[in-house]
């Protein structure tokens, strides 16, 4: 029973033997390029394709949505979190420290309020406005002098930030805003 299945494989292995045999040398030659051969075609298309037309290939495959897009971020915190006012009087200073940091992949303009609302957010006061300009992967810490109102025994100090994003699939920036916020009780109440 081996035998015979040796025999069929000898047989199968002659006849691809000879039908090779019949392929042209000339294309049989082809298909043994040498690799080094193949590294080298390969990377000369790519230089042709790459200084004949690299921006519209590379307009093209935009257009496709085929090439990554980098994510645009701003970050925006407090420069120390933990060292945050917890009180406020009326009419005495403190300082909001907070800290931008642009991931936009462009130069950026930031316009920030810092505004106080009542507990319930019926009322607000703007305690300060300003505005700074950031290049890509830049941070800023702005520390900014604020003297709180008397808005009630519990308020929220904000910091807000406007800025033009473009955000992901869009062609033009549009207006954002990202904003923090902490909490202060005011002293100096007698019940």
């Amino acid at each position: 029973m081996s035998a015979s299945l040796e025999t069929q494989d000898f047989r199968c292995v002659l006849t691809i033997t000879r039908q090779a045999e019949m392929i042209p040398s000339s294309i049989r030659a082809k298909r043994h390029m040498p690799i080094w051969m193949r590294i080298t075609a390969a990377l000369l298309v790519c230089l042709g394709l790459y200084m004949l037309g690299h921006k519209a290939l590379v307009n093209q495959l935009n257009a496709w949505k085929l090439l990554p897009v980098p994510e645009r971020v701003t970050e925006l915190y407090f420069t120390s979190p933990n060292s945050v006012p917890t009180t406020y009087a009326p009419g005495q200073g403190q300082t909001v420290i907070f800290t931008v940091q642009d991931l936009e992949y462009r130069t950026t303009t930031y316009d920030y309020t810092i505004t106080q609302l009542t507990s319930d957010g019926s009322a607000s006061q703007a305690l300060a406005t300003g505005s700074f300009m950031l290049a890509q992967n830049q941070a800023a810490s702005e520390a900014v002098p604020v003297t709180p109102s008397n808005l009630g025994s519990r308020s929220q100090i904000e910091v807000k930030i406007s800025f033009d994003d473009i955000v992901s699939g869009a062609d033009k920036p549009s207006l954002e805003s990202e904003n923090i916020d902490y909490w202060v009780n005011q002293v100096g109440l007698k019940s």
